[in-house]
């Protein structure tokens, strides 16, 4: 496990021996999960609009895929909220529900705070209901989530301007040529090319997840532009589940050809 992973989990570990109510520290716990169906993954932020929130009311939306609904097989995607006041609101039923009778935060907004934001406030937690930031954690979670928010998903394929380090990192023969003339017939392997790893760390953050991904092609691909890591699984959500078509990193668009 990579020394920013170990401190990751050691900073939530030691808040959550700090919370004094279970139910939260219940909640905080849920938000380490390593199972793939129980873990929580983010999406995307959102500054509000009309449609889709209260701008007066909200600073930013958040968006993420709860674990797996055993019924649907499907994950259900929540809303989180994080208000100018620095109070949060969630879209699951635990919030609405739970929360406010066992003074805590859902598991989602957890994920958003810490894992996201790599907040680990025991004051927040601790706090009587309504729990809210302060200033200086709602300026760091607004400017995690606006980085999050600053590239755009390319929709059309024929929009799609590819790089050269798509033809740079792939080996295959006529691959170039395939590219651009049958899009389908990408080779996966331009997603999981040794070469890649040269420019990673000995271990790194998965930016779906945010656990620790090693490099090991049975479980990682890395972007062929810009040479991230990122978990098979998590990536195979982000474009299937999440419905995203580019790097979770730096938004390049040959990813709307993987095949997880």
């Amino acid at each position: 496990m990579s020394s920013t992973i170990t401190e990751q989990y050691r900073q939530i570990q030691g808040l959550i021996s700090q919370i004094t109510n279970p139910a939260q520290r219940a909640s905080l716990t849920k938000t380490m999960a390593t199972v793939e169906a129980d873990r929580i993954y983010i999406d995307t932020f959102k500054l509000p609009v009309p449609s889709e929130g209260d701008p007066e009311k909200a600073a930013g939306m958040f968006y993420v895929l709860g674990t797996m609904n055993q019924v649907t097989r499907k994950r259900e995607r929540y809303q989180v909220i994080m208000c100018h006041d620095g109070t949060f609101e969630c879209s699951c039923m635990d919030f609405r529900t739970n929360c406010p009778r066992q003074q805590k935060v859902c598991k989602h907004i957890c994920f958003v705070v810490c894992k996201f934001g790599k907040i680990y406030d025991a004051r927040f937690f601790n706090a009587p209901s309504p729990k809210a930031l302060c200033a200086d954690g709602r300026a760091s979670l607004m400017q995690q989530g606006r980085r999050l928010a600053t590239a755009v998903e390319v929709v059309d394929p024929a929009d799609a301007v590819f790089n050269e380090c798509v033809m740079a990192t792939s080996s295959a023969a006529g691959l170039v040529a395939d590219f651009y003339t049958t899009p389908s017939s990408v080779s996966q392997s331009i997603f999981t090319n040794l070469d890649a790893f040269k420019k990673w760390e000995t271990d790194a953050t998965c930016c779906i997840c945010f656990d620790e991904v090693k490099k090991d092609p049975a479980l990682a691909v890395a972007c062929p532009e810009c040479h991230n890591v990122m978990h098979r699984a998590c990536m195979r959500i982000w474009i299937i589940e999440n419905r995203h078509k580019t790097c979770a990193f730096c938004r390049d668009p040959s990813w709307r050809f993987y095949k997880g």
